[in-house]
């Protein structure tokens, strides 16, 4: 029986599954450019950073009787579950089994559990991602995922929100705001911070790929563009 964990919350500056400080070098943000390290769990470059979030049952699973399957660990970068029913037979494939349970576990950067987004931006923050791009490297955080795991949530926050200047200083620390805004956030703070040490110029694209087509959600006019390299 494995009973799932309260999400694990990484303040910035704290220890977590990644907050190994390896070898740097100065930036102009006050911040250092990474250097090898070997704390990732294959002992090998922190160059791609795996976090798992696993999301909580909404209403409608809870009331048609769906139960939890997925955990996180207690170190907090562990995932668990539970295959129930099946055995590896003996040519490699999946077979039937009678009544057998059997505990698989997959060890990640990091395991976050719970509908909270600060410690999904928190792990980010851990990373130092943010410090990284302004570092001049090039960072991207991709959500992946089945249809209704969380990955628009993740990213975006809810559906509908206030972004009002007052609501977001409020709410931003401990709210339902996804990825973007608090990255976004942070952002602008850092580069304020590093004005004296250089000019910053901030621009933004949001574009959508569906159905192997690609838009531009800030110019609703133009759609199924044509995707060039740079």
């Amino acid at each position: 029986m494995i009973s799932p964990p309260s999400a694990r919350a990484f303040a910035p500056g704290a220890e977590s599954p990644l907050s190994a400080a390896p070898s740097r070098s100065a930036s102009p943000y006050g911040h250092s450019r990474p250097g090898p390290s070997s704390s990732s769990p294959a002992g090998g470059s922190e160059s791609i950073q795996v976090v798992v979030r696993v999301r909580p049952l909404s209403h409608d699973e809870r009331a048609r009787g769906d139960v939890e399957c997925v955990y996180c660990a207690d170190d907090g970068c562990t995932v668990q579950w539970m295959d129930e029913g099946h055995a590896r037979g003996s040519r490699g494939v999946m077979d039937r089994s009678h009544g057998l349970t059997t505990l698989r576990s997959l060890t990640v950067d990091a395991c976050l559990a719970g509908s909270a987004q600060a410690p999904v931006f928190q792990a980010a923050r851990a990373g130092n991602l943010l410090m990284d791009a302004l570092s001049g490297y090039s960072v991207t955080i991709f959500a992946y995922g089945q249809t209704g795991s969380g990955k628009t949530f993740t990213m975006t926050g809810p559906d509908s929100i206030d972004y009002g200047r007052e609501a977001a200083a409020a709410s931003l620390d401990d709210g339902p705001h996804g990825l973007i805004p608090r990255v976004l956030s942070d952002l602008f703070e850092l580069t304020a911070h590093g004005r004296e040490h250089a000019g910053v110029t901030v621009s933004a694209s949001y574009l959508e790929i569906y159905n192997e087509q690609l838009n531009d959600l800030l110019n609703p006019a133009s759609v199924n563009l044509q995707l060039r390299h740079e």
